[in-house]
């Protein structure tokens, strides 16, 4: 890591290197796939809660009583709860402007 006048910064940025510069465009690029970018992450994340669930019933058929399954229920329920929290704060963003503001 290089110490810049910005912080820390890696010495070779991959992704300056990989994505197009839009210049003037890049806001409008943002705006356009906006909409179908939220819908997708929201896709995502339902699947993601979904699979979630499902691995917890496995876990409470395969460690029944067992220290185990508290562990596993608890590691399962708060990646529910960050994945349901994200789902519902990503439905509530509209535009660009208002993501890049909240994250």
């Amino acid at each position: 890591m290089k110490i810049g006048t910005r912080g820390f910064k890696p010495v070779f940025d991959f992704l300056d290197r990989a994505e197009p510069h839009l210049g003037d465009l890049e806001e409008d690029y943002r705006q356009h796939f906006f909409q179908s970018d939220l819908n997708q992450l929201r896709s995502l994340l339902t699947i993601y809660v979904i699979t979630t669930v499902f691995y917890a019933l496995v876990d409470f058929q395969l460690h029944k009583n067992s220290v185990l399954l508290l562990m596993l229920f608890l590691l399962r329920l708060s990646i529910f709860l960050l994945s349901a929290l994200s789902y519902f704060t990503f439905k509530h963003i509209k535009s660009v402007l208002q993501y890049l503001t909240k994250a």
